[in-house]
């Protein structure tokens, strides 16, 4: 958090006026070497990688310009290229090396290559959902290093378009005497963060992965099989909530999140914290998680899918985008293709069974049910994404007899009749 300090004292400095030219082309070359110099202390020499990504991107979009072809030159290589780094150095476990990195990169500059391309559309012909982040004209290669090396961004989001970041830079998005309000939230969010980082070592000593595949675990009662897998994928959630918190923190502190629209510092949130930990559906686990992921991916997958004319479809592909985009394990996949699955089965239920219980069930109770159905099918999917492999998996689910998958298929081929809503009378009386 400390190395984003200089931000928060140039753009707080000044007597209210934004920033010099010379104070702004600073922060960018201080942003662009303190991210590569943390990127290249923690991965060394590999993340010539990052480098090289963001220089092929830009200097595509400087001689292509505005067209498609450079959206679809920048798209492909820049995810081919990411895969390829997956097929070359991953292994069967979690890899933290510098495709860590690099998946986050790829997110951002095929994001600013998309900005760009938008850029062309006259400002009135903008959908709601580029209006903000279409990038008019091309940065200059500062700018882009800058963005792209963000620290408080560059390890593990969140993402954010380019767009805020030069309104960050610039001292025009938000007063510099508001930026004194950002140390409390900041501080806060750090604290909280550090919490989930320490319990996360606490609950892997308690549920190790490693004893899933012994004969007493397979010997305990199926409830207890089942209990220790949710706390086995509990403390997975942990971790990720843990680092997205600091994250977070350091871009409340830098100023960079703060929320034009609320007047707030939550403009980044990757984890809506009290919401995620007390979902009663999917739906809500979904808004909450890896908050500024789910919005890239509908901005720049999903919506522009629409060609296709079907949303299942388009949700599929999207939700096959983002397992490839975590790498080849067999496990991504068959973790996003269950979302699926199940969401679908949920908006179902949602719809056509949570009316008729409502009214004979008290709400506690409900929601009581409801938070345990939720939590229990997230962790359950989540099962193939923490042991990626196929092998694994298989054993696992086998040893508590694939009972989500058999709940779900009994789901989608249950008859389940529709629920009719009343409308209103529509007929007028004539005289």
């Amino acid at each position: 958090m400390l190395v984003v300090l200089p931000f928060r004292l140039v753009l707080s400095s000044g007597g209210g006026a934004p920033p010099s030219r010379a104070a702004q082309q600073a922060l960018h070359l201080f942003s662009a070497v303190a991210g590569a110099a943390g990127v290249f202390w923690c991965f060394g020499p590999d993340t010539l990688h990052c480098f090289l990504t963001i220089l092929a991107t830009y200097l595509c979009m400087l001689v292509l310009g505005q067209t498609a072809a450079m959206v679809g030159i920048v798209f492909t290589g820049i995810f081919g290229h990411l895969l390829g780094c997956y097929l070359i150095h991953a292994t069967d476990s979690y890899d933290i090396n510098f495709t860590t990195v690099q998946c986050v990169l790829a997110l951002r500059l095929i994001g600013l290559a998309f900005d760009f391309y938008d850029g062309r559309i006259p400002t009135d012909k903008l959908t709601k959902d580029t209006v903000n982040s279409a990038l008019p004209k091309l940065p200059s290669i500062l700018e882009v290093l800058g963005y792209a090396y963000f620290w408080g961004g560059v390890f593990v989001g969140p993402q954010f378009p380019i767009r805020r970041y030069q309104a960050f830079v610039s001292g025009t998005l938000f007063k510099p005497e508001q930026l004194r309000e950002s140390l409390v939230p900041a501080l806060s969010r750090a604290a909280l963060g550090l919490v989930y980082i320490g319990v996360t070592p606490v609950l892997n000593g308690y549920f190790p992965q490693s004893y899933l595949f012994t004969d007493a675990f397979k010997a305990l009662p199926l409830l207890y099989r089942l209990a220790y897998l949710w706390g086995l994928c509990k403390a997975a959630f942990l971790s990720y909530v843990g680092v997205w918190l600091i994250a977070e923190a350091s871009c409340m502190l830098s100023g960079l999140s703060y929320n034009v629209a609320t007047k707030k510092w939550d403009g980044l949130a990757n984890i809506r914290v009290w919401k995620f930990e007390t979902a009663t559906s999917l739906k809500a686990c979904i808004e909450s998680f890896n908050v500024n992921t789910n919005d890239w991916v509908a901005r720049y997958i999903f919506k522009r899918l629409r060609f296709m004319n079907n949303k299942h479809f388009s949700s599929l592909s999207t939700l096959m985008f983002l397992a490839l985009w975590h790498g080849f394990h067999i496990g991504y996949f068959i973790c996003f293709l269950t979302e699926f699955v199940v969401v679908e089965i949920e908006r179902r239920l949602r719809a056509d069974v949570m009316p008729r219980l409502t009214p004979i069930i008290p709400a506690p109770v409900l929601n009581i049910v409801c938070y345990i159905i939720t939590t229990s099918t997230l962790h359950y999917a989540l099962i193939a994404f923490v042991l990626l492999s196929l092998s694994p998996i298989k054993e696992v689910y086998s040893s508590i007899y694939f009972i989500g998958h058999l709940v779900a298929v009994l789901l989608m081929m249950i008859p389940i009749p529709r629920v009719r809503h009343s409308q209103p009378e529509t007929a007028t009386k004539t005289e």
